[in-house]
């Protein structure tokens, strides 16, 4: 696969960065020839949550990754064009270096002009990790309207608030790669703001809670125990699966070009599940907090769990 446009006309370009981001961005510099080694140090967390992701993201769709690192997900993925964004450009070197048929490019995802660059649109997008370290994560999904057509789905995968503890604890004892301070969002703050930059939620999903396998032990927790109720909630892993833009979910399909569904300006395509009486109520209930704001039929459809079996 060549390299896309985007690639050579972001590289050039290094923006200034407030200073928590510049701070993740030396840091992710310093530590991208390590990166490896850590996801081979921890090793059976990584391969758990590629084999949710290439559940999620079928094989020959066109994927873009934004906060890539050095790309083994986006290549795990295996897709038929694949493109990767990160700020930090050793990262991206090693990436580059590693997966030589995808596409990878230097940018700031939080800067319109980043995203404004890049030609087409994708079946996939995935914010992996990445959502804690935006300093705008509402506007940084608004800007991603532009890449999505009425059948893209948008994944993101974080860590829960509940393991803030042990990740530090993990960094302090050599288990985990040391990362600077993230903002720690919970299922429903993240809800919240897709639902306000125009995104609609279709499904949640909890993985991992022991995301170490220790000698079979740790597959067996995550399989048998970790998905029952009351307990999944508490595991590693949390991910928003998947998520469309609202107003395409609900628009009855034209006539006309697939070029015609996409969302440009989200609030003002934004109708039945923003304008009316019902739309507005429902966005009241993820604001203040509803016990299950996400509770609604899925129109395109819906992700399962039991045990290790995903369903559709």
């Amino acid at each position: 696969m060549t390299d896309m446009p985007l690639a050579d006309a972001i590289d050039r370009e290094h923006p200034p960065l407030p200073p928590r981001r510049e701070r993740i961005r030396a840091l992710s510099d310093r530590l991208a020839g390590e990166r490896a080694g850590w996801i081979e140090r921890n090793r059976y967390f990584h391969e758990q949550d590629r084999r949710t992701m290439r559940f999620l993201v079928p094989a020959g769709t066109r994927v873009l990754e934004l906060g890539c690192g050095i790309g083994d997900l986006l290549a795990a993925l295996e897709p038929s064009e694949g493109l990767g964004i990160d700020f930090s450009p050793a990262m991206i070197a090693v990436a580059r270096q590693r997966h030589p048929t995808l596409s990878f490019a230097i940018g700031d995802v939080e800067a319109p002009e980043t995203i404004e660059r890049i030609e087409g649109r994708f079946d996939y997008i995935i914010l992996s990790d990445l959502i804690g370290a935006l300093d705008d994560c509402e506007a940084t999904l608004r800007l991603l309207h532009r890449v999505c057509t009425r059948r893209t789905r948008l994944i993101v995968a974080y860590y829960s608030p509940l393991w803030a503890p042990l990740l530090r604890l993990g960094e302090r004892i050599g288990q985990k790669m040391p990362d600077e301070p993230h903002n720690f969002l919970s299922l429903l703050d993240i809800a919240n703001l897709c639902d306000l930059a125009g995104f609609e939620l279709i499904k949640r999903d909890w993985r991992q809670l022991v995301p170490r396998r220790l000698f079979g032990l740790g597959h067996a927790v995550n399989r048998h125990i970790g998905t029952l109720p009351g307990i999944r909630t508490k595991n590693h892993r949390e991910h928003l699966l998947p998520l469309v833009p609202a107003a395409l979910a609900y628009s009855r399909p034209a006539e006309t070009a697939e070029t015609s569904f996409l969302v440009t300006v989200p609030d003002a395509a934004v109708s039945r599940s923003v304008g009316s009486r019902a739309g507005q109520s429902r966005r009241r209930r993820l604001m203040h907090g509803s016990r299950k704001p996400w509770a609604r039929p899925c129109p395109i459809g819906q992700f399962t769990t039991f045990g290790d079996r995903h369903t559709r």
